[in-house]
């Protein structure tokens, strides 16, 4: 319940068509907390298509602390891939710097992974 309340109040803090991204990202992120993977996906779709300076793109931003996914590597990028998601299927992002270096250069598309808990 509590979470469903918290997505209400970030849901307000924007409108269609403005540039309060990290208010978007916040909702879509809550929205993934809250079980609405299709709804999640469908906002974090169009914020992917926004233009915003590297530096905050490249961030991992707002961990999800305390949880653990499993899946298999997808999408791998050079400095950063997704891991789709046993179960539902949805994808979570990685970055290269929140990977230790050895670890990172042996992960390859299909290769699967066990996200760490912060």
């Amino acid at each position: 319940m509590i979470g469903e309340t918290i997505a209400h109040h970030l849901r307000r803090a924007f409108t269609e068509g403005d540039n309060n991204y990290e208010a978007q990202l916040l909702y879509g992120r809550q929205l993934f907390l809250n079980g609405r993977l299709e709804e999640s996906k469908m906002l974090f779709r169009r914020l992917s298509e926004v233009r915003v300076p590297p530096q905050i793109k490249n961030n991992l931003l707002y961990v999800i602390e305390g949880r653990q996914f499993e899946g298999r590597m997808s999408r791998p990028q050079g400095s950063f891939a997704f891991i789709t998601r046993d179960g539902p299927g949805d994808s979570i992002y990685v970055h290269a710097k929140d990977v230790p270096e050895d670890t990172w250069n042996d992960l390859t598309l299909g290769t699967r992974v066990t996200t760490c808990q912060r």
